[in-house]
C-alpha cells in the first residue's frame, strides 16, 4: 500500500566551521530536486527510538542515549544547586556547573550527528531524510525523552 510518510531530499555541503583547529564540520543542507538518471547514489534515511537511524539499505545506527547516561550526574547537581540561596554567589557557581553538564550532553549528541551525517554523505551523493513533526512527537510524555535524546532535530 502508499505509506503516508513523505520525504524531503536533500543534497549535503560540508563546510568548515569556526573551529577549524578541532577539526569539526558543519553540514549545510540544501534542497535538491531529484532527478531518477542523474547517476548518483541515493539512499532514504528513517529516525527512529530504538535505532537511530535505519537506511533504505536496512543498515541500523544505534544511539548512544548521552542524557540517560548524564541523568545522574545532573540530578546532583541540579539538587545541590536547589540547596543554595537564592541571588548568593554560590549559587551562581552551581548554576555554571549544571550549564556546563547540559552543554557536554548537547555537545556530545552534535559531534556524534556531525560525524555520521559525515559517514553519510562520504558514501551517498543524495540523502532523503524523512519528514517528522518533532514538536507534535515530543509532546507524548511516554516517548519525549527518548525522542529529544536520540537528536531527531538535528537530521531532518
Amino acid at each position: 500500500g502508499e505509506s503516508s510518510t513523505s520525504f524531503r531530499i536533500f543534497k549535503y555541503r560540508l563546510y568548515p566551521s569556526r573551529a577549524q583547529e578541532r577539526n569539526l564540520f558543519r553540514v549545510l543542507k540544501a534542497l535538491v530536486i531529484y532527478q531518477h538518471g542523474t547517476g548518483g547514489t541515493a539512499i532514504g534515511v528513517d529516525v527512529g527510538i530504538t535505532a537511530l537511524i535505519t537506511t533504505s539499505e536496512g543498515a541500523k545506527v544505534d544511539h548512544p542515549h548521552y542524557y540517560r547516561a548524564a541523568q545522574k550526574r545532573l540530578r546532583v547537581l541540579q539538587r545541590s544547586l536547589e540547596r543554595k540561596q537564592k541571588g548568593g554567589r554560590n549559587r551562581r557557581k552551581e548554576l555554571v556547573k549544571v550549564q556546563r553538564q547540559h552543554a557536554h550532553v548537547a555537545n556530545q549528541r552534535r559531534d556524534f550527528a556531525h560525524k555520521l551525517s559525515f559517514r553519510l554523505v562520504k558514501h551517498f551523493d543524495v540523502i532523503g531524510v524523512e519528514n517528522l513533526q518533532i514538536t507534535n512527537m515530543v509532546r507524548n510524555k511516554h516517548l519525549s525523552k527518548s525522542i529529544l535524546d536520540a537528536g531527531w532535530g538535528i537530521f531532518t
